[in-house]
């Protein structure tokens, strides 16, 4: 089984379950569609589709034989990224609700136009607001995380192939998949390099860590742009261009009843938020 491409970028292995048996197509129709149901969740009212895609991210990805436990810096990632728009929200919103749990006057100038007020309002609708946009971002990050942990670079060809489309826009396709992994193997790669010449990224305090990883940055591209000339001078001697037309296709991956089923479904589903958001 070829690697995913969660388990080159994060080295996190899915086993094979029954989602893997649809169409990779049919996969990217699923993680697609709670992309765009995500873009209808706007407000407090939208909380019961925002726990909706929630639970429903959360079964993807174990359905999908994605061990939780190996989930575990993503989790610190969520939990940081919603800490900071949580004190963000508490700080510069004031949302009043029908209950008020904190109110606190940070600041209190006054002013020629009267009075201004810089303070906490923590209120029930406060709360309700900052859990819809935080699980925003975190049924996106759980869409990726399934799409990422149950494809591979040959699946993807395989798949848009099937589909009709061009042989070029495939490998593209499957050249940006793939170059998820490559990117992460050169991090590491440079990473380790700085260690071996003494930068120790772990006792380094936060504003020079990321100073640090900026510098990075620069060896990280200049192995980028190398691996791009070689992969075009490997499509080159292999005589393969955007207009190319294989004559040959290894392996046929055909379009089954339950695909037809989970895409309609998927559409229907859209359709009907649609709907009720514009209705």
């Amino acid at each position: 089984m070829p690697s995913t491409v969660l388990q080159n970028l994060m080295g996190i292995s899915a086993r094979r379950t029954v989602l893997h048996r649809l169409h990779v197509v049919t996969r990217f129709v699923i993680a697609f569609s709670i992309g765009l149901a995500i873009v209808f969740i706007t407000g407090p009212g939208d909380i019961y589709l925002a726990v909706s895609l929630l639970l429903l991210s959360i079964i993807l990805i174990l359905l999908g034989g994605i061990p939780v436990r190996s989930l575990s810096k993503f989790l610190v990632v969520i939990v940081t990224v919603t800490v900071f728009i949580g004190f963000s929200f508490i700080f510069l919103t004031q949302i009043p609700g029908e209950r008020t749990y904190l109110e606190y006057v940070l600041m209190r100038i006054e002013t020629s136009r009267g009075p201004f007020m810089w303070r906490i309002l923590i209120s029930d609708r406060t709360l309700t607001y900052l859990f819809v946009y935080c699980s925003r971002i975190v049924i996106m990050v759980f869409s990726a995380i399934f799409l990422l942990g149950t494809i591979d670079d040959r699946e993807v060809i395989w798949g848009m192939r099937s589909v009709g489309l061009p042989y070029g826009a495939t490998v593209v396709a499957a050249l940006f998949f793939r170059g998820i992994s490559l990117f992460a193997d050169d991090f590491f790669t440079v990473r380790d390099a700085m260690t071996v010449r003494g930068v120790d990224f772990a006792k380094a305090p936060l504003l020079k860590r990321l100073r640090l990883y900026f510098y990075s940055l620069i060896p990280i591209f200049s192995l980028m742009l190398r691996r791009s000339y070689d992969i075009s001078l490997a499509l080159e001697s292999r005589g393969l261009s955007p207009t190319s037309k294989p004559p040959i296709i290894y392996r046929q991956m055909r379009f089954k009843t339950v695909d037809y089923l989970v895409t309609l479904l998927c559409a229907a589903a859209i359709l009907g938020v649609y709907l009720e958001k514009t209705f």
